[in-house]
């Protein structure tokens, strides 16, 4: 019997926009508008098609567009915009006092829409204190449990 092998075909990023692939790697995109609307200018229609998923939209959008936008200045600056929230929001503070991490129990956690991890108002809670959290720089990990159907 032969073996079924699987290719997974995806576009290939232009280095002024990887940034994109760590970008949809990382929850901090759910709750910043203009990291929002960096995957939503790329293609509207797609990026509703998808979810609002992006790990799903990049490995959708055509070759053609991407080279488009990394040769569009306006969409770099955009680009580059974000990226500094993003390393700011990452960054440690310098000489901020360590302190001690803490953990987060919850069943459910309502991130975003495209992460099926919640199924009502405890979860939307739970979600609304790790943004929270995020944005006070807090030490805050999640733990959680990761269904297989949402």
């Amino acid at each position: 019997m032969k073996s079924i092998q699987l290719f997974n075909v995806a576009p290939s990023m232009p280095e002024e926009l990887r940034f994109l692939e760590a970008l949809a790697h990382n929850l901090w995109w759910t709750w910043n508008t203009d990291a929002i609307d960096l995957f939503r200018r790329i293609n509207p229609e797609l990026w509703r098609e998808t979810g609002h998923n992006p790990l799903e939209f990049l490995s959708a959008v055509p070759q053609a567009r991407l080279e488009a936008l990394a040769k569009n200045e306006g969409y770099r600056t955009h680009l580059a915009s974000v990226r500094k929230r993003f390393d700011e929001a990452l960054t440690p503070a310098a000489g901020k006092p360590t302190t001690p991490s803490i953990a987060y129990f919850s069943l459910e956690y309502g991130i975003h829409e495209s992460v099926r991890l919640y199924s009502g108002g405890l979860g939307a809670l739970a979600g609304d204190h790790l943004k929270a959290a995020s944005d006070l720089g807090l030490p805050l990990a999640a733990v959680g449990l990761m269904y297989r159907q949402g």
